[in-house]
């Protein structure tokens, strides 16, 4: 029962949200290495996977499909999508969220930045599951693509990283601006 106590004790507020962010963290490495073993074992040479661009169009789609497609690595690929990348923006926007919500409350210069912004990380998720959905869409239908979709699946990966670029900003930015002391 002492153990327990202690543990709850050391588990307060404050390190309840390092505890959570920790975990979080860990969890958010552990699936990314995963994810990126597991796809990019079919990928060689300068052939990138749909997600770590910024930006593809139709002929990088027709060569991303075709090396998974010669190395069956299609179904891996799809089955990397809806498992590991369905938990993994739950991870990293919770963590970010955690951190934006922390920075929010704890620096007094903080107050130039609205406190929704803690909330943004988390439409991140709906971003990345789209993408996710717009991807499969790719690989599932890639003998009568539309260029439209590619434009949408490929919009939705450049919405996610400029969403997570922004906040990783906001990150940086609010004890920076707290330091400065306006």
């Amino acid at each position: 029962m002492d153990f327990l106590r202690t543990t709850v004790d050391l588990l307060s507020n404050e390190n309840r949200v390092l505890f959570s962010s920790i975990i979080l963290l860990t969890v958010v490495v552990i699936i990314s290495i995963a994810f990126n073993s597991i796809t990019n074992k079919y990928l060689k040479d300068d052939v990138k996977d749909f997600q770590s661009r910024l930006w593809y169009s139709n002929p990088d789609v027709d060569r991303v499909i075709d090396r998974y497609e010669n190395t069956n690595g299609v179904n891996t690929y799809v089955t990397a999508l809806v498992t590991l990348d369905l938990i993994l923006p739950i991870a990293y926007s919770l963590l970010f969220s955690i951190i934006l919500t922390v920075e929010l409350t704890h620096f007094k210069n903080s107050l130039y930045f609205p406190r929704d912004m803690r909330l943004l990380p988390l439409f991140l998720i709906l971003v990345d599951w789209s993408e996710n959905i717009a991807i499969i869409i790719l690989i599932k239908q890639h003998q009568r693509l539309k260029s439209e979709m590619v434009k949408v699946a490929s919009a939705l990966t450049t919405a996610k990283w400029i969403g997570i670029s922004l906040t990783i900003i906001l990150i940086i930015a609010i004890p920076v601006v707290d330091k400065l002391k306006f």
